[in-house]
């Protein structure tokens, strides 16, 4: 049986998506064909995962897996020191991309307290809108009701003169 390859014992944060969304994870030891990952997500074995830690990208089927940790197989070879340098560099001072995620602080281009003014500004308009319906409204069945009385009123007027 050929030998197992050296694991190298790391803790390196990263994301992972294994199914419809990306959640937290932690490589806990790799080697440049696997590795071993902790995460909260409910990986059963056979599952193709996506795993990212910064432009490294890696791609695997989980193999194994115990309570919330799980045994990686990639479909290539792994760039160990690629990956570990990830966690020194800047995001982006050589210039290049930062690593995607949505930031829950940042949604549509807009910060979380410009979302809550703008929400703020849009309620304000819904009220005003709501307040001159029900003020046409009022109006509508105040003319109704002096119509009403007038018309019969003055109807009663007429068929006497």
């Amino acid at each position: 049986m050929k030998a197992r390859e050296a694991r190298r014992r790391v803790v390196v944060p990263a994301r992972l998506n294994a199914g419809p969304k990306w959640v937290d994870a932690v490589i806990l030891n790799i080697s440049s064909r696997g590795m071993l990952v902790r995460s909260e997500a409910a990986i059963e074995p056979g599952t193709y995962i996506d795993v990212r830690r910064g432009r490294q990208v890696i791609i695997g089927r989980a193999v194994w897996t115990h309570g919330n940790q799980f045994g990686v197989r990639t479909q290539d070879a792994i760039d160990i020191e690629a990956l570990l340098g990830e966690l020194t560099r800047p995001s982006s001072a050589d210039g290049a991309r930062p690593e995607r995620r949505i930031d829950p602080q940042r949604v549509g281009g807009m910060s979380a307290a410009q979302r809550a003014d703008r929400s703020r500004q849009l309620g304000t308009l819904f009220q005003y809108a709501l307040a001159a319906g029900a003020a046409l409204a009022a109006a509508g069945y105040a003319a109704t009701v002096v119509h009403d009385v007038l018309s019969h009123s003055l109807g009663a007027v007429s068929a006497h003169l």
